[in-house]
């Protein structure tokens, strides 16, 4: 990868999303171009793009954590500690860093007064390097200051800016972060319950949906109601039902939904028989459990059976289930026993170091 000009960004989302959140981005700035896909540890997946609209819309994707402009890049860096040095010229001269700034104080709509407070966050993937991330930070730290003739302060609270420094084996990447904190923690989350589901991985789940405005929408394990959120958020839809065994979870997600627009129900059900016409709803979108934190692999083995077969009654013909979780065989097991139900896409990804798929189901028959 080659950064030829002053207009190309990245997005941040969880591992295995990645082509996902380009879809994304695809719809949001039609005009934008992938230049590759990244990945740091099993932390994050990054999406490099070239965008020359307005990036403005960048900051209301909702399947990324943040998005940052490429500032800096270099394909292949020493291992070696005279790499730091180099590092902190090449930061003094960075041909498109204030192009960054220029695009930074757009999308945030502030300026800086005074001396400008910047943060560094330093990350380091692979082995073979003779320093560590805190040598990483200083070094690029050490290059801004310089760039500014000692007119910037380095900050660890109430920076202005943070400056991203991630070396992926051999090849640096220096971003400006564009978003800020409610990118990742939306405001609607005032009440929180264990497990509960990332919102850009609630928000990839919905789109993998297709949302339509006539749709009726359902989650039947909607927990703190993140996925309901997420797809009211979205757009117009002629109904949003969720529900929960557990009157504590209910409530959560009550809570949370109480102030998004529309009218958006939560019941106490149990989702092995929910309360529902048969062919009566459009799209299921479900966080099931994983057997871990919640349930176990022996229960689930009956629950999804179950679930399932119920999802597959309220489904209407052509409707669409999308589903996560990390009982994989499990899965292949229950959609091998249900016919009407037929897998499109799998995507596999990292939740917090846990494997787990996301899986899209139509639903086949007469109905």
């Amino acid at each position: 990868m080659q950064l030829n000009n002053a207009f190309t960004f990245y997005a941040q989302t969880m591992p295995g999303l990645e082509q996902i959140t380009w879809r994304e981005i695809q719809r949001a700035t039609p005009n934008a171009r992938v230049v590759g896909f990244r990945q740091y540890r099993q932390q994050n997946g990054l999406v490099i793009f070239e965008n020359r609209d307005d990036p403005s819309p960048l900051l209301r994707l909702r399947t990324p954590e943040d998005v940052f402009y490429l500032a800096d890049h270099a394909g292949k860096i020493a291992g070696g500690r005279a790499a730091l040095q180099w590092l902190s010229q090449r930061m003094a001269k960075a041909r498109y860093f204030d192009v960054g700034l220029q695009f930074h104080r757009r999308v945030r709509q502030r300026r800086h007064r005074g001396r400008t407070r910047f943060r560094v966050v330093a990350r380091i993937q692979g082995k073979g390097h003779s320093y560590r991330r805190a040598d990483i930070k200083r070094a690029v730290e050490k290059g801004v200051l310089n760039r500014y003739n000692q007119k910037w302060s380095s900050a660890e609270d109430a920076a202005d800016l943070e400056i991203w420094a991630t070396l992926l084996e051999r090849e640096f990447l220096c971003g400006i972060r564009l978003s800020d904190r409610t990118m990742r923690h939306r405001s609607y989350k005032t009440v929180h319950k264990p497990a509960s589901l990332r919102p850009s991985v609630a928000a990839a789940m919905v789109l993998l949906s297709e949302p339509e405005q006539d749709d009726l929408f359902v989650d039947p394990m909607c927990g703190a109601g993140t996925i309901l959120a997420e797809r009211a958020l979205v757009g117009p839809y002629r109904g949003i039902v969720g529900g929960d065994l557990i009157g504590s979870a209910v409530a959560t997600g009550r809570a949370n939904l109480g102030l998004l627009p529309g009218d958006i129900e939560v019941r106490q059900w149990n989702a092995e028989s929910l309360p529902l016409d048969d062919l009566s709803v459009d799209k299921v979108v479900v966080n099931l459990p994983f057997g871990k934190r919640l349930g176990s692999h022996r229960n689930n083995r009956s629950l999804y059976r179950q679930v399932f077969a119920e999802i597959s009654r309220v489904l209407r013909s052509g409707g669409r289930l999308v589903a996560l979780t990390g009982e994989r065989r499990l899965v292949s097991q229950v959609l091998a026993a249900e016919a009407s139900l037929v897998l499109g896409e799998t995507w596999n990804l990292s939740l917090l170091g846990t494997p787990a798929s996301i899986y899209v189901v139509d639903k086949q028959g007469i109905g």
